[in-house]
């Protein structure tokens, strides 16, 4: 409003002081034109200074309005023009009588008061309220301006007054009265108003603009016309390195990496503008040589002398921090763009702050869409494709009221992908500011995780379902990684415990080494075997185990895969097959021996009964031939038969002849049991068996046997021992076998063999017994040493059928066959038969 009011004034004194120079130049003139020249002389006076106020206080409000304030002034002067010339032609007619003086004063007051609705109007009507401090006054040239014509017109009109009234001088003299008082009265009125006010305002501003040069952080520097530096600010010292002494009078080109050319080139762009200072970023240097990036502001100083100010900021820092920023962005960018996922970043109110690429392609989004700003239609999009936008949108409402939480859940679309979404929070100085999604297609890797669990599943069921123990171990150890449930069962432990003991709970001691070694040894080129591997289990008991191993790659791993099969009972049984088979060829032999027997026994009869008859026969003709040869040897002496003395031959021809004839008679006996023997006879003869006959026939046939084994043989046979019921040759088998037995038990010669017969007359019993000084029988092995064909002595013709057939044997006499050891110290079998009444 004072701007406004001070506009008004400056148009009345205006107008008050053209009419007064009207009256006096122009006095004679016809209305019209002198409303014309007041008119236009008014509009001349008042343009300038009202440009340059409302330049200064207008401009920046209308360009931001998108007007031009240069046309509102021009129709606030036409308005003020055609006010002014119609206030000067109608005013005579209204006022005809009137001195001038009055018509100059309701002219200039018409001319103020129908200029002001238009000036409002086109002026200040928009504009915003403005406050200018009182001190301001005189340094605001309008009002400078107004004072001026005011002091003027006031001035005048009062020497007017005086002059009418007062002296009685011609006109000539009257004006030089005139000019002379307005000159005294004026010059004082000048220097108290206008002179002393600019220079304390002149001094106020140097005062001011030396601070402002002192203080300010921006090199501050003016140069002469033709580019040498006439001052340089304390910042232009610092941010140049040097003294303003040192570089006051010298070339500004010093200043500039590019010398004379780069200050040229700023010279000559502050010449080509005007009025408005010239900006530009250029490459300085310190004095010592140090590059620098300088803000330039140059501008041209129109002054007489002419020159040019220039104001340089020293940006090299910011400069620096600009491109470690552009990189950052740069590196941001392509870290955003270059990632697989998609990138979404909003603020608070989900309005989207920026995106990649991929966002838009894993949403198939439009990129105008998400940069228009529509929240509601974006999340539309989305929230169509979801399959169930429900408990997204929970989330997110969740997530929103909740800032500082972090999410991260898969979401299901309609087409069946599957994205892995995940939201941070974005935090600037300790606040919450906006939230980032990150947005990835896993359809592949849920298929992938799907198909993996699948196999895996199949993977575990047959882990754990086959029939061999699997144990994994880690490459170049022996740690166990994992086993399958055979192995559980195989080695007695559960997976928990194995994996903490490791290799040494299922190994002995001593096969340790083995074992380890083969499994470190096991590698992709060569696989691992061991066969026939004793391990332990957890009760402590041994097993035979068959170890295959080689490398598999699990999960991206490579382990050490080994099968343990547990062939105990295929071993044993293998053996026992070969048990059976040896002993099968044993009883093939033993058969083609008894026909051998029988075959040699009858080959043999026949010799030796002719030795027994001719025995006998020549030791009846000895007898007759002995008279002879006596009477001879009485009638001649002694003499020589076959070399030997006769009375000597005639002493023991008798035991001769007799030895024959018993070693015949035990040739014949010795047959007759051997054809008995292998005689074979399915059933049991119901005769009488004298057991000691059995027991004397038995060891007749084993003399040999038992003087090779042992040199303690003893035989006890019972007197008036009762007669059994039975088969000869099988009773005398059950002796030979259990005699036979005794023998390959002893481990010495010097150890005894005890054969007896007896009689229990309590029980009934005829018992023989048959006792040795041999190895014993363990507590294993007599669980089974009844069994056919189970053998300890495989390795030195044993057939394992020998008790087999004794126990068979007896068992069809209707007896018992029984046996007593100790390890180490002997074994005693005794059999009992029912003895004949």
């Amino acid at each position: 409003m004072g701007l406004f009011i001070l506009m008004l004034l400056a148009i009345f004194a205006t107008e008050l002081a053209v009419n007064e120079l009207l009256n006096t130049l122009l006095g004679g003139l016809e209305t019209l034109k002198t409303g014309f020249i007041d008119a236009g002389l008014l509009i001349v006076f008042c343009a300038p200074p009202l440009w340059a106020v409302c330049r200064k206080h207008f401009a920046e409000e209308f360009a931001a309005r998108g007007r031009s304030f240069t046309i509102h002034l021009a129709l606030v002067l036409i308005g003020i023009f055609v006010i002014e010339l119609l206030v000067t032609l109608l005013l005579p007619r209204v006022m005809p009588t009137s001195d001038h003086q009055a018509l100059d004063l309701a002219d200039a007051c018409l001319s103020t008061l129908f200029s002001a609705p238009p000036l409002w109007w086109l002026l200040f009507r928009k504009s915003q309220p403005r406050r200018v401090p009182f001190t301001d006054l005189l340094v605001i040239p309008l009002r400078l301006y107004v004072l001026l014509l005011v002091l003027i017109f006031l001035v005048d009109l009062v020497q007017e007054l005086v002059l009418s009234h007062s002296f009685g001088l011609p006109a000539s003299g009257a004006r030089i009265v005139d000019a002379f008082l307005n000159t005294v009265v004026i010059a004082p009125l000048l220097w108290l108003f206008v002179i002393r006010p600019l220079q304390k305002v002149a001094q106020s501003d140097r005062v001011r603009a030396s601070a402002i040069h002192d203080q300010v952080n921006d090199a501050i520097v003016s140069l002469d016309a033709r580019g040498r530096i006439l001052s340089f600010n304390p910042a232009a010292e610092r941010i140049f390195g040097c003294g303003a002494a040192a570089l006051t009078g010298t070339p500004a080109a010093a200043l500039f990496t590019e010398g004379a050319a780069g200050l040229a080139t700023l010279l000559e762009a502050a010449q080509a503008q005007e009025r408005a200072p010239v900006y530009r970023e250029i490459s300085g240097r310190r004095c010592n040589g140090t590059p620098i990036t300088l803000e330039v502001s140059i501008s041209a100083i129109k002054t007489a002398g002419g020159g040019y100010l220039l104001i340089m900021r020293d940006i090299s820092d910011r400069k620096k921090a600009e491109q470690v920023l552009l990189e950052s962005l740069s590196l941001q960018r392509a870290t955003l763009e270059s990632t697989a996922d998609g990138i979404l970043a909003v603020d608070l109110s989900y309005r989207v702050r920026t995106c990649n690429d991929n966002f838009l392609k894993l949403w198939q989004l439009p990129r105008e869409l998400v940069t228009a700003g529509d929240r509601e239609t974006l999340l539309a999009r989305i929230f169509a494709q979801l399959k169930e936008p429900g408990d997204f949108q929970a989330q997110l409402e969740e997530l929103y009221s909740r800032p500082e939480q972090s999410a991260s859940r898969d979401i299901r679309l309609k087409d069946g992908r599957v994205f892995e979404c995940s939201s941070l929070p974005q935090i600037l100085d300790q606040h919450v500011v906006g939230r980032v999604w990150s947005f990835r297609d896993v359809s592949e890797k849920k298929k992938a995780e799907e198909a993996l669990r699948k196999s895996e599943e199949l993977f575990r069921q047959v882990f754990d379902q086959t029939e061999d123990a699997i144990v994994f171990f880690a490459c170049g150890s022996c740690d166990i990684l994992d086993l399958n449930n055979k192995a559980e069962r195989v080695f007695g432990y559960d997976k928990e415990e194995l994996a903490a003991q490791g290799l040494e709970a299922i190994c002995r001691p001593e096969d340790f080494p083995m074992f380890c070694g083969t499994i470190i040894g096991t590698s992709i080129e060569r696989s691992s075997l061991l066969d026939n591997a004793v391990c332990r289990r957890k009760d402590g008991s041994e097993i035979i185990v068959t170890m295959r191993g080689k490398i598999l790659t699990l999960m991206g791993s490579q382990v050490v895969y080994c099968t343990f099969r547990d062939v105990t009972e295929r071993i044993r049984m293998e053996r026992e097959a070969r048990n059976i088979q040896s002993k099968l060829i044993q009883a093939n032999k033993m058969t083609s021996l008894g026909l051998l027997v029988s075959g040699v026994a009858h080959e043999i009869n026949n010799p030796n009964n002719f030795i027994m008859a001719n025995a006998r026969v020549l030791s009846r003709a000895w007898q007759d031939a002995l008279k002879f040869l006596r009477e001879y040897q009485r009638e001649n002496g002694e003499f020589l038969l076959g070399g030997i003395p006769f009375s000597e031959l005639d002493a023991h021809s008798g035991e001769l002849f007799e030895g024959i004839i018993d070693g015949t008679l035990r040739i014949d006996a010795i047959i007759n049991n051997l054809k008995g023997f292998a005689r074979q006879e399915r059933t049991v003869q119901e005769v009488e068996v004298d057991l000691n006959k059995v027991a004397t026939s038995a060891v007749t046939l084993l003399h040999h046997e038992l003087v090779k084994f042992t040199s303690n043989f003893h035989v006890d046979l019972a007197q008036k021992l009762p007669r059994v019921k039975g088969n000869v040759q099988q009773l005398g088998q059950v002796i030979i076998n259990l005699l036979t037995n005794a023998c390959h038990a002893l481990p010495e010669k010097g150890r005894g063999i005890w054969l007896a017969t007896g009689y229990d007359e309590a029980r009934g019993e005829v018992i023989i017994t048959v006792r040795d000084e041999g190895c014993g029988i363990t507590r294993d092995d007599g669980s089974r040493i009844m069994e056919p064909f189970f053998t300890t002595k495989l390795d030195s013709g044993g057939t394992g059928l020998g008790l087999s057939i004794c126990c068979s044997i007896v068992k069809d006499h209707s007896g018992r066959l029984e046996y007593d050891s100790e390890p180490g110290r002997g074994t005693t079998f005794t059999v009992r038969l029912p003895a004949q009444p």
